[in-house]
């Protein structure tokens, strides 16, 4: 057999895959394998857009939303498309670590469905402003989706 450039392995050799619990079947593990973290350090307070691009992921299989396409930053496209799968609708969304950040980059609001943000802070007239461009936007603030949490920065 001649092996395959793209892989180390010859080509039509089996592997077997051991696999060995990491502790003896039927007992249980130490107290601190249960145990709830004491401090939520990893979890901060967000500080960039990659985060709440990382939550998307997380929270919108929750909202019944698919991520079907993603774009580059500063394409004069929005970063995403989502399909709605209640109604087989295609969703373009941006991404913005706080929703006045939308208003800020200068993102058109008429070829934007939603806005995915970590914090919703627009005044009244921005929203005002948004709203007269696009009635259907909306804007997703997932910090009030994660609200049991507590965000404290030490």
């Amino acid at each position: 057999m001649r092996p395959d450039s793209e892989m180390p392995i010859p080509t039509g050799v089996a592997l077997t895959a051991i696999r060995r619990p990491f502790h003896l079947p039927g007992t249980l593990l130490t107290e601190r394998a249960y145990a709830k973290p004491k401090t939520l350090d990893y979890f901060d307070e967000p500080d960039s857009e990659n985060f709440v691009v990382h939550i998307a992921g997380f929270l919108t299989a929750f909202m019944n939303l698919r991520l079907v396409r993603t774009y580059p930053h500063g394409r004069g496209h929005v970063d995403a498309v989502y399909l709605d799968l209640d109604t087989s609708e295609r969703l373009r969304v941006e991404w913005e670590l706080y929703s006045t950040n939308f208003v800020a980059h200068g993102h058109d609001p008429a070829v934007c469905d939603m806005v995915f943000c970590w914090q919703d802070n627009l005044s009244g007239s921005d929203r005002n402003r948004l709203l007269a461009a696009n009635p259907d936007l909306s804007v997703v603030e997932f910090r009030k989706l994660l609200h049991h949490y507590d965000f404290k920065r030490t």
